[in-house]
């Protein structure tokens, strides 16, 4: 038995030694049944109701490789809190042949998922509802209940017994000024864009000690985010504006408005920055701001984000300063941190349609190479080849469970025959005929093993093109913008050059060299005219 150790802890406030422990805890177990002890799993300060986790998604994709046949780790709740994902683990390990053994549990069967998967979730909402109860207690004494905002310093203070009091805040002079500024040159006229660039020409830092940047001034209005619409510098605590839920697809939490009748408001006057007056001046320029702008895009209400316009929005990067390159002229390209706060010198810029173009047309040259559809047709025979092993292990497994039930089967029905009839003889011969039964429709659940397509070339290379071609087309074009993006990490444009690097999964798709120093991240060369070169490099 090959068994692997898995281990987790869910707070920055906890240390590595937790993982450690649990990791000595397992090795023992292991070692004293004599197990062959594989590698060892371990995320740190990571919440056990979220699925994606780096070492625990890399345990799953060994598992299904076939590494090992036991997982160890101290109990259930190191594995996962959530019931779904827990139960997920437990219906996949079961049909791999591989074991979940805990030191505190010990082996895991459908009762230890049903109750304890119950009860991690109950103990992780209890837990946010009293972390949620404190923290409002909290608001209503006028204190903060997490978080910090620019102008404000956290104190550190001390009772009489020497405990820690938190929550409490000072203004810190010199932020305050600087907010009282934003404010006021927001009412008289300037744009956020037009204030971020002057305080940074005047090297003032901005939160977190980081360049101004117009979004951290203007934020999000209903949100309340961002300096001008932050209520706590006109002496107003806000708290429970919003809520965070996760996003069951992708395991991110997504923040929700809460009704303004669930927010707590508490007046904290000596937290004041500016006045009365001065707040509803900036409120009221707001108000005609929102009302003169159009409606630029449909939102989605179950997301609340929005769908990009075009192929590579929200892809490129300046490759001076590491911001983002959108569209500052009309259908043109080029480098917004010049542009809105004057702190990068990329003036390139390069046409929408050009780039699109030629990013394109790069992709449907290189996808078409000779030696990139051998890889297609040896990666397409390499998958088939797992797939036919995979179904013929999973059809393996259900007959001999099959032949043991058969073998069952007999031993009762023999009893039978010698006389032998009780209430627990027959219960145990319908629960044999029930599996048998179960199992003989998986067997014919199992999909039958594909043919490789004759015309496999072709429709590679019809495929490509009209993966190319979408764009162009309507009804087309919103499917083939997401499969191209999912494609493409970032794309950099460095200054001075019409040459852009692209990186993603369509970089490591058209690299051909097996390079293991190199790391994951591949570059591709757009380069203007027909060419398109690759090259690798070290990061």
């Amino acid at each position: 038995m090959k068994a692997i150790i898995y281990a987790r802890y869910s707070s920055d406030l906890q240390s590595d030694s937790s993982i450690d422990d649990q990791i000595r805890l397992c090795t023992t177990f292991i070692s004293g049944r004599q197990w062959q002890q594989g590698p060892t799993y371990f995320d740190k300060a990571t919440s056990g109701a979220i699925r994606y986790r780096p070492h625990y998604q890399q345990m799953l994709s060994d598992a299904r490789s076939g590494f090992f046949n036991v997982i160890v780790a101290e109990s259930l709740d190191r594995l996962s809190r959530d019931q779904e994902d827990i139960a997920a683990l437990f219906k996949n390990a079961a049909f791999l042949g591989i074991k979940i053994i805990t030191v505190a549990e010990g082996e895991i069967s459908e009762l230890h998922i049903g109750l304890k998967g119950t009860m991690n979730a109950l103990y992780l909402k209890d837990l946010a509802q009293k972390t949620k109860r404190g923290m409002e207690g909290k608001v209503r004494e006028g204190k903060f209940a997490g978080g910090n905002a620019y102008g404000y310093r956290t104190l550190k203070e001390f009772d009489g017994a020497g405990g820690i009091i938190t929550g409490r805040r000072e203004i810190i002079p010199d932020e305050a000024e600087v907010v009282r500024r934003i404010f006021e040159d927001f009412s008289y006229g300037k744009s956020p864009r037009e204030i971020a660039k002057e305080l940074n020409a005047e090297n003032i830092p901005g939160p977190g000690r980081r360049k101004w940047r117009d979004s951290a001034i203007r934020g999000h209005f209903k949100k309340g985010t961002g300096i001008l619409n932050n209520e706590l510098y006109a002496g107003r605590l806000i708290w429970n504006k919003q809520r965070f839920i996760k996003d069951p697809a992708t395991g991110k939490r997504v923040s929700r408005l809460n009704v303004r009748e669930q927010w707590v408001i508490h007046e904290v006057p000596e937290q004041r920055i500016i006045s009365d007056n001065l707040w509803k001046s900036v409120k009221a320029r707001q108000n005609i701001i929102t009302a003169q702008s159009p409606v630029r895009c449909s939102t989605n209400s179950m997301t609340g984000s929005r769908r990009n316009k075009y192929l590579l929005s929200g892809l490129l990067i300046c490759g001076e300063c590491n911001g983002g390159f959108t569209l500052i002229a009309k259908d043109k390209y080029g480098c917004a941190n010049r542009r809105n706060t004057g702190t990068c010198n990329n003036d390139f810029l390069i046409g929408r349609e050009e780039l699109e173009h030629k990013i394109l047309a790069g992709i449907q040259h290189k996808l078409l190479e000779p030696e990139l559809l051998k890889k297609f047709i040896d990666e397409y025979t390499a998958e088939l080849e797992k797939l036919t092993a995979s179904t013929r292990q999973e059809c393996a497994i259900i007959r001999r469970e099959l032949a043991t039930i058969d073998k069952r089967l007999s031993a009762v029905l023999n009893a039978i025959e010698q006389g032998v009839i009780t209430e627990t003889t027959k219960a145990r011969l319908i629960e044999l005929e029930t599996k048998k039964h179960a199992l003989a429709a998986q067997i014919e659940e199992v999909p039958p093993l594909p043919n490789p397509d004759k015309r496999l070339i072709t429709l590679y290379q019809e495929k490509v093109s009209e993966l190319c071609r979408g764009i162009a087309v309507p009804e087309l074009k919103l499917a083939a913008m997401d499969s191209i993006r999912g494609l493409i990490d970032r794309i950099v444009i460095p200054s001075g050059s019409n040459a852009v690097a692209l990186y993603g999964e369509l970089a490591k798709l058209v690299d051909f060299e097996e390079d293991d120093s190199l790391l994951d991240s591949k570059k591709i060369s757009v380069v203007a005219g027909a060419r398109f070169e690759l090259t690798t490099f070290r990061l």
